[in-house]
């Protein structure tokens, strides 16, 4: 009888793992239903694609990069890169370093602004009038026809007024954008509602930058990069902030958010106000500290578990 008994628990577990492995097997098999794409479009890899849409200020431009890795049967994450005042797309490429990730990078042109450069919505400075979050969603629109895209997997960098606005678009388009990241951002306008489940906000900025100071300005209506972070994070229930420091950076981290939010800041020093350098240094599986370039930590903070 105790040997029957054993024998129908052995039966048991193997029958319990059994399930798990179709389960898991099932999961793999929707996640690559998921990644296929069905309609696969003819554009080549590592190549730049420029384009149009009507949207706030009238025919607008931006620019596709598709990565080296680029197949046009799969889906892949989008990135979108905002320069900040009197920049362009090819700054924002070639400053950025985002074009080197496995994913499609999009470069939107900005228009000119009341001092005759280019800027986005929510300075000052910025184009009287035109709404550049509903460019942006109308360009998410359209590179969704057009491209293979992770929809689950759009994200936003801005440097300066560029970062301002990507916190604009996290906000007010929180459901089409899984995270942001600001680097020496002018953040005119706050979000001024808690951020969607899931949101991943990164602020890096230097403690040197006399442009757009680190501590705010309130004669300029700048908020202290801390406390901007720090106030996402208390909105998202998130516990109360780690620090870590490596290099010449300091990293503060909020986590366990009530719905799933993660915030960071990277404090660098040493450098001026723009498209910042991260000396931030990982431990490999050998220990050895690896310098890494500043779009793998954007990279990593918005695809790490």
């Amino acid at each position: 009888m105790v040997g029957m008994l054993s024998y129908i628990a052995s039966l048991s577990r193997q029958l319990h793992d059994s399930q798990t492995q179709v389960a898991n097997l099932q999961d793999q098999l929707r996640i690559a239903r998921q990644q296929q794409c069905d309609q696969p479009y003819p554009w080549q890899s590592n190549t730049h694609y420029p384009a149009t849409v009507e949207s706030s200020g009238g025919t607008r431009s931006y620019t596709v990069r598709t990565p080296a890795s680029y197949t046009a049967d799969q889906r892949y994450p989008l990135i979108i890169v905002l320069d900040g005042m009197d920049g362009s797309p090819s700054r924002a490429e070639l400053e950025s370093g985002l074009s080197a990730l496995p994913a499609l990078t999009v470069y939107p042109e900005a228009l000119l602004g009341r001092h005759g450069l280019t800027a986005w919505q929510g300075a000052p400075y910025s184009p009287e009038g035109v709404n550049d979050v509903q460019f942006i969603d109308d360009m998410l629109t359209a590179l969704a026809k057009d491209y293979c895209i992770d929809t689950d997997r759009t994200y936003i960098v801005g440097m300066s007024n560029g970062a301002g606005l990507a916190t604009m678009v996290t906000c007010d388009l929180g459901e089409r954008i899984a995270g942001m990241t600001g680097i020496s951002g002018a953040y005119y306008v706050q979000c001024p509602h808690a951020l969607s489940s899931g949101s991943r906000l990164l602020f890096i900025h230097s403690r040197d930058d006399q442009t757009i100071p680190l501590s705010g300005s309130q004669a300029r209506r700048l908020p202290d990069i801390y406390q901007l972070a720090d106030s996402y994070g208390q909105s998202a229930g998130c516990q109360s902030p780690t620090t870590t420091r490596g290099g010449r950076d300091k990293k503060f981290s909020w986590s366990n958010c009530r719905h799933g939010q993660r915030i960071e800041l990277i404090e660098t020093r040493q450098q001026p106000h723009g498209w910042l350098r991260i000396t931030d240094r990982s431990p490999t599986a050998e220990r050895v500290l690896v310098r890494r370039t500043t779009s793998a930590v954007v990279w990593d903070f918005f695809t790490a578990p």
